[in-house]
């Protein structure tokens, strides 16, 4: 998945199941990062290397002040 990051920043990419719960955080730290496309892959998995269910899950882009959420359908 790509997202845009409108200014300098520290964005952070995680993935909510349906009822909020964090289940993966994509991108966070490693320091302030230009204005640009940057890039994510997600295996379907949580935080501890299980695999979830198929299904809609959430996925929430903090970077520069600025918060989005999107779903997305994790299809098995």
């Amino acid at each position: 998945m790509s997202f845009y990051v409108p200014t300098p920043c520290i964005p952070r990419l995680s993935i909510h199941d349906v009822s909020g719960r964090q289940v993966r955080v994509l991108a966070e730290g490693g320091g302030v990062r230009p204005p640009g496309w940057r890039r994510a892959g997600w295996d379907g998995r949580d935080e501890g290397g299980s695999r979830l269910s198929a299904g809609v899950y959430w996925i929430r882009l903090e970077a520069g002040g600025m918060e989005t959420t999107r779903r997305i359908t994790l299809i098995r």
